[in-house]
């Protein structure tokens, strides 16, 4: 599976790594663009109040919009329909592939309201029917996914056993999370929330490759991550207490939030996790990235510092100095709310349709001028120096994939000059514009690319000699 990988060196304010990926908006009509986009509304709730709980035979429409997503074909219905009180043609379809079952024999229930245990075990019946070969509902119990257990709730003896693997596994995926206080909570699930955790698996799990195994590490259990504490929209994992700095993270946060979400126009309706590992070798572990060379290279850098975020699976982070507090650069602070501008920005428009674009710069540029690492004096003497010396790279240039080339160009910077360009020139409006309509120069600007090109690069002349 492609996970997209950030490591930021800030030491050096050098950079490796990929994008990120959501966590959705429960106001923000992006969240709803998003699913529309990966064909996750069924007819029955376009236009429909989408605060209202969802009921079984709504969910079965998402659920059979999801499995048509992973799978690409079209479901049939089945041809005998089982139950006395629906005929429902996206019941039907949904029951001909195992992903529903009736609530008594031939009963459905579609105006039944559903629980947010009953949404996790459709949504892996839709992984399962739609990835693994031979699966049926009739032999489900001898395809057990293997995954790293997450910490059970304190509600856990109020989960039906017939549903705890498939919650279990969702939330190891980071698929659904928990209600708060360490509860998972059996409460109806909304539409919207429906439309959210279908597009998040679609995100999260589309190249999952059905083999009865791990699909991501849960981090939030892993490498020894067992101490939990929370603010207002944010929980922390660490390896033991560690207030006086999560202190100073909450701050930096939840201001950061505060400010952004009405920059971008984005609510979050997930509380965003935040995983602070003890050294340097199980941060890497837990983005994947475990070679000797690597973990040892980096440990040359007194004061490294690395962060990643692939958005519904929330921030990663290296272990903080112990200067973090007095840090007048505020190296580690800048790693945050980089990390968590991707979280903001998965919101308008996703990392995958970004890079499928080759406009990497546009998800990293955004990041780093929003994190305010463009205003470092790295930075500024990257820029100065490709202004002097008339080597500022073109936009083609920059629509690269490989991550360690474009770290390597500096395209980081270069993208957050971009974004400043934009701000400064037409305001924070068409930088989000942008974002939803990436490579769009004629749409948004009213220029062509090499006209929007040559502009960045004279505002770059004019203020970076």
């Amino acid at each position: 599976m492609n996970k997209k990988i950030l490591c930021l060196i800030l030491a050096l304010f050098m950079v490796l790594g990929l994008f990120c990926f959501p966590v959705f908006a429960s106001q923000d009509e992006s969240a709803l663009d998003r699913a529309g986009r990966l064909g996750l509304i069924p007819d029955c709730l376009e236009g429909a109040d989408l605060g209202l709980p969802v009921t079984r035979a709504e969910f079965a429409a998402v659920a059979v919009k999801t499995y048509e997503y992973f799978t690409g074909s079209k479901i049939a219905p089945v041809p005998v329909n089982p139950f006395a009180d629906t005929r429902d043609s996206e019941v039907l379809k949904a029951h001909s592939v195992g992903i529903v079952s009736g609530t008594s024999p031939g009963k459905f229930s579609p105006d039944a309201v559903l629980s947010r245990e009953q949404a996790a075990v459709m949504l892996t019946r839709v992984l399962k029917a739609a990835r693994i070969s031979g699966w049926t509902l009739a032999t489900d119990g001898n395809y057990k996914l293997d995954f790293i257990q997450p910490p059970r709730f304190a509600d856990d003896d109020r989960i039906g056993g017939w549903a705890k693997p498939s919650v279990y596994f969702m939330v190891a995926n980071n698929i659904i999370f928990g209600a708060g206080n360490n509860t998972f909570s059996t409460r109806a699930t909304t539409r919207e929330q429906s439309l959210i955790i279908a597009a998040r698996m679609a995100d999260s799990l589309f190249y999952w490759d059905g083999a009865v195994s791990a699909v991501y590490n849960a981090p939030t259990v892993a490498h020894g991550l067992t101490y939990h504490s929370a603010s207002a929209n944010f929980e922390y994992y660490t390896t033991k207490p560690v207030d006086a700095y999560i202190d100073h993270i909450t701050n930096v946060l939840e201001s950061t939030y505060v400010q952004m979400r009405r920059e971008f126009g984005v609510t979050l309706s997930d509380i965003t996790a935040v995983r602070i590992y003890p050294d340097f070798r199980s941060f890497f572990i837990a983005v994947g990235r475990d070679t000797s060379t690597e973990v040892s290279d980096y440990h040359v850098y007194g004061h490294f510092r690395a962060g990643y975020s692939d958005g519904t699976n929330g921030i990663y982070m290296s272990p903080p100095n112990s200067e973090i507090m007095k840090d007048q650069d505020r190296y580690y602070d800048k790693i945050l709310i980089h990390e968590f501008v991707h979280v903001l920005a998965e919101e308008i428009n996703t990392a995958y349709t970004l890079q499928q674009g080759n406009l990497h710069w546009l998800a990293e540029g955004l990041a780093d001028y929003k994190s305010g690492q463009l205003a470092g004096k790295y930075s500024i003497d990257i820029l100065k120096s490709a202004v002097r010396s008339r080597t500022v790279p073109s936009l083609a240039d920059l629509e690269i994939t490989d991550t360690k080339k474009f770290s390597d160009m500096n395209g980081y910077v270069y993208g957050a000059s971009i974004i400043e360009f934009i701000d400064k020139r037409y305001g924070f409006a068409k930088v989000l514009e942008f974002y939803r309509s990436p490579g769009e120069y004629d749409e948004v600007f009213y220029l062509s690319k090499k006209e929007f090109e040559g502009q960045w690069k004279q505002f770059l002349y004019d203020n970076y000699r």
